[in-house]
């Protein structure tokens, strides 16, 4: 039941903070809004998105590529290494240097 209190108390002056903020901040006359609203229209129309995607695209498709072929790498170097642990292993071909079934004297 504390807690309830303490959290009601905390949320309430959290909300007059809010409301005081609220009225504290100046009104913005429509005029200006409305000349914001087309700077940022015609600044949006300039901007090349066609030009935008098409870069993106082709930086992600070349970077993509380039990962797939040094995963691969990666794959055949971590085989290579595999077959020579086997081949110069104790020969059991587990990998781990002990025998599948250990005699445990």
């Amino acid at each position: 039941m504390y807690n309830f209190a303490l959290q009601t108390i905390f949320l309430i002056s959290i909300g007059v903070i809010v409301y005081l903020a609220a009225i504290a901040v100046p009104r913005v006359n429509d005029e200006n809004v409305h000349e914001r609203k087309g700077f940022i229209r015609e600044w949006f129309r300039n901007v090349p998105l066609d030009k935008i995607d098409d870069g993106v695209n082709s930086f992600s498709e070349k970077t993509l590529r380039r990962l797939k072929i040094l995963t691969m790498k990666f794959d055949n170097i971590v085989g290579r290494s595999l077959n020579k642990v086997k081949k110069n292993g104790n020969g059991n071909g587990n990998g781990n240097g002990n025998s599948l079934l250990s005699d445990s004297k």
